[in-house]
């Protein structure tokens, strides 16, 4: 489980993709990316790593089988994304 301060730096890490994907109208992918990156503890540069996986496949389920998950985060369908 992620702690306060944890889930504090997560959400201004990845505030800018989260906006730039929702931008392209794409938020279910906002939700998908950000959980995956998240909930993890991955580098910043791995979500351009997974931003280049959506052009071969499905992004979630591509990631979900490496080993990552979004189980400690929360949809929030009205911003189209995960909140921690």
């Amino acid at each position: 489980m992620l702690t306060t301060s944890t889930s504090m730096v997560f959400s201004v890490e990845y505030k800018y993709t989260i906006r730039l994907v929702l931008k392209l109208g794409e938020r279910k992918f906002a939700h998908d990316l950000v959980c995956l990156m998240g909930t993890n503890g991955v580098d910043p540069t791995e979500q351009y790593k997974a931003l280049r996986l959506r052009k071969t496949g499905d992004v979630f389920n591509t990631m979900h089988k490496a080993g990552y998950g979004c189980d400690e985060a929360t949809y929030d369908p009205v911003i189209g994304a995960a909140i921690f």
